[in-house]
């Protein structure tokens, strides 16, 4: 059997570093994403990786079954920012792009047979855990969501990804580049090589898209012929079980 691992926004910052490690770990990827476009940064490029990805327009919140049906396997990396909201629409829509789709996804394995899926969630401070925080609550929902999905069959495994705050280059839909690890690297050392018992008292470490990326594709691959697990990576592990 062909290994093909769908990748739900595939062209978004952590999501086309997803893509990239699982082609150049040799298995086959289908990137689904709004416009079903790669990213404009990868325009004129010819690497070796690419001839293994398929980009294919898609909408988390209405899966395609027919898109999964040779998966064996469902990374998903679609969210919003952790932005506060201040006004109910814009409560709702934290809800829908950082739950409700995440669900939807998870909804449609369950009903193409694919039996492991990788959810990356968020790190989120207990003083932030409360149900009046739209991301928190969305980020809540797709977790519970995963929960179920693997109750409802002795086959099915989930990873859940907890990452803080990820630096690295993100680029605008046209492709211009924004270096986020320009301030955000250097904190990010900082908080690596301070002791313990101080950095236990600061927020989470921050983590590359790279870490966070190469953790999803490594959990997606080993997961393949794996059955009935829920494993939570947090945030440590990321940094922890990093691989080029």
């Amino acid at each position: 059997m062909i290994n093909r691992i769908v990748v739900y926004g595939g062209n978004g910052f952590v999501g086309s570093v997803i893509v990239e490690k699982i082609a150049k770990n040799g298995f086959f990827c289908t990137s689904i994403s709004r416009t079903g476009k790669k990213n404009p940064h990868l325009n004129g490029r010819n690497e070796e990786w690419m001839k293994k990805v398929e980009w294919i327009r898609g909408d988390a919140s209405d899966p395609d079954l027919s898109i999964l049906a040779e998966a064996n396997a469902i990374i998903i990396s679609i969210g919003s920012p952790p932005l506060p909201t201040f006004s109910k629409q814009a409560f709702d829509e934290q809800i829908f792009k950082n739950g409700e789709t995440n669900e939807s996804v998870i909804e449609a394995a369950k009903k193409a047979n694919v039996n492991q899926v990788v959810l990356i969630s968020a790190h989120v401070p207990n003083i932030l855990k409360r149900k009046g925080f739209g991301y928190y609550a969305g980020k809540r929902k797709a977790f519970i969501a995963a929960k179920k999905f693997v109750k409802s069959s002795p086959h099915r495994t989930a990873v859940v990804l907890k990452p803080s705050g990820i630096y690295g280059t993100r680029y605008t839909k046209s492709g211009v580049p924004i270096p986020l690890w320009l301030f955000m690297k250097p904190i990010s050392y900082i908080q690596r090589v301070l002791p313990a018992f101080i950095t236990r008292h600061l927020p989470a470490k921050l983590v590359s898209v790279e870490e966070v990326a190469s953790a999803a594709a490594k959990a997606a691959i080993e997961i393949i012929n794996s059955k009935n697990q829920l494993l939570v990576i947090e945030n440590e592990q990321i940094i922890k079980t990093y691989f080029p």
